[in-house]
């Protein structure tokens, strides 16, 4: 099997329809006539980050028998009549006849937390960038707008239709922007969901492993 599709396999449920499920959901500076979209805490995991993010990990794959290995072996084991200490233990029988010890697998599993933080770290600023370009700028033509608005208002009649037409325009690029920002903290909000899904299995098998074996 493919290292990426094994990955998939270890860290994503599939259903009959092949979608992948989220194990969890995820759980966010107030800015002139728009505020930010908050953090939609009921988002989903996206395929397409969750396989970006086994990718970085599948890039920095370690050499021998090590967390990865591990989880696989818990896998295997998963359908097993047996309580969770006993499959952490029985899968860390073969891990020892591999080579491996308690602190070579969590090491291994923080080796792929660091790889997600940095992914993390990546996604937060292309984020930053896209935010700016998608809204940033469009907020910034609806400030001069209202801006404009303000100082037509104090003008004579005569400058009356202008102001009717900038109120539109305004309107509009409100609208435009809302629609931005909502695109954006949508990819957000499934970059965290997918994030949180790896990082939370990797960090739960962690406490696991710290609890079940022995050095």
């Amino acid at each position: 099997m493919p290292m990426l599709k094994r990955l998939k396999s270890l860290f994503i449920i599939e259903e009959e329809n092949n979608t992948p499920t989220a194990p969890k959901k995820v759980e966010a500076k107030k800015k002139p006539i728009i505020n930010d979209v908050p953090i939609n805490k009921n988002a989903k995991s996206s395929d397409k980050f969750i396989t970006n993010l086994l990718k970085a990990i599948e890039s920095n794959n370690l050499e021998g028998f090590d967390y990865l290995e591990y989880k696989q072996s818990l896998k295997s084991l998963s359908q097993m009549d047996m309580d969770e200490a006993t499959k952490f233990n029985s899968a860390f029988a073969m891990a020892k006849t591999m080579g491996a010890n308690k602190k070579i697998l969590i090491d291994s599993a923080n080796h792929y937390l660091s790889i997600l933080k940095t992914e993390e770290s990546k996604f937060n600023d292309a984020y930053e960038k896209q935010q700016h370009k998608q809204v940033g700028i469009r907020q910034e033509k609806l400030i001069s707008i209202e801006s404009s608005i303000k100082k037509k208002e104090e003008q004579i009649k005569k400058l009356q239709e202008e102001i009717k037409n900038s109120k539109k325009e305004f309107e509009l690029k409100k609208n435009e922007i809302n629609e931005a920002s909502a695109k954006v903290a949508q990819t957000r909000d499934e970059f965290i969901a997918s994030y949180k899904s790896v990082s939370d299995q990797i960090s739960n098998d962690i406490e696991r492993m710290n609890k079940y074996l022995t050095t």
